[in-house]
């Protein structure tokens, strides 16, 4: 089965490396339509990096490559990752066991390590943690940080006379950031004008001046990687969640269900 990347908005098409190039690949710890869970690509830049397997391991290709290269996690842990991302030259991924790691990927093999950047302080949060963004901001000064964003959702498992499935639903967000230079972490209780969007796919940060999107809020969609096991499938999890005071709002009044991806943000630049 081929794998294509292929972008909405241009409808260019690029040819990818099969799912089952990463040497570790196997039917019983992925399957086809768990292939690959998240891709990071950058136009200006030749390589591709993804989430992919049950478990979300970390892997990247060059365009032009007939094989996926797979890249080991930091101590050889099966922690799941949650989420990646491409930021000031460097691949960045928060795990389950609460850290921030980080690797090159455009180097040469011998400096393709995973650094273990900070952990998330225990302190932060009561509970596991059940899903996780992680995105690179710029300050106005310079400042570089790192968001890390905990999404708190509530699950419920419901025996109906033809199945049994999973509810769902998204109760509360968390947010913390990492500043790089200092290496120290802080809590962000209010975004001022800026918006953060989050989800299954793309996670990013803008400050709108039309008044179309509402400041101070997390834009999220449907992310549950249960979202098979649920009736009809996934996507009614979406909503604005306001930092000022916890409360959440509809934004899409219809139906966008799914087994196999829930809805996805698209972003044009």
């Amino acid at each position: 089965m081929a794998t294509k990347l292929i972008n909405p908005l241009s409808r260019e098409i690029i040819n990818l490396p099969r799912v089952d190039t990463f040497p570790e690949f196997s039917e019983s710890s992925s399957k086809w339509d768990q292939g690959i869970r998240k891709v990071l690509f950058q136009s200006q830049s030749p390589v591709v990096v993804v989430l992919w397997g049950c478990f979300c391991k970390l892997g990247f290709c060059r365009i032009g490559d007939d094989k996926w290269t797979s890249i080991e996690t930091y101590d050889h842990t099966i922690a799941r990752i949650y989420d990646v991302t491409f930021y000031d030259g460097r691949v960045y991924y928060f795990d389950g066991n609460s850290h921030i790691r980080s690797c090159d990927v455009y180097g040469e093999e011998n400096k393709r390590v995973i650094v273990d950047v900070s952990e998330l302080p225990k302190e932060y949060y009561d509970e596991d943690v059940m899903g996780a963004y992680v995105i690179g901001v710029d300050d106005d000064d310079g400042r570089k940080r790192l968001l890390v964003v905990i999404r708190e959702v509530m699950y419920e498992v419901i025996d109906d006379l033809e199945s049994r499935y999973y509810a769902y639903e998204t109760k509360k967000f968390r947010v913390f950031e990492f500043d790089l230079k200092n290496s120290k972490w802080s809590k962000v209780n209010d975004f001022g004008k800026k918006t953060l969007f989050v989800g299954y796919s793309s996670s990013f940060w803008i400050e709108d001046a039309s008044g179309v999107i509402k400041g101070n809020c997390i834009y999220y969609t449907d992310n549950v990687f249960l979202h098979r096991c649920s009736k009809n499938g996934g996507g009614r999890d979406m909503g604005i969640y306001h930092m000022y005071d916890g409360t959440i709002e509809p934004y899409f009044t219809g139906e966008s269900l799914g087994k196999i991806s829930p809805p996805i943000w698209l972003q044009s630049t």
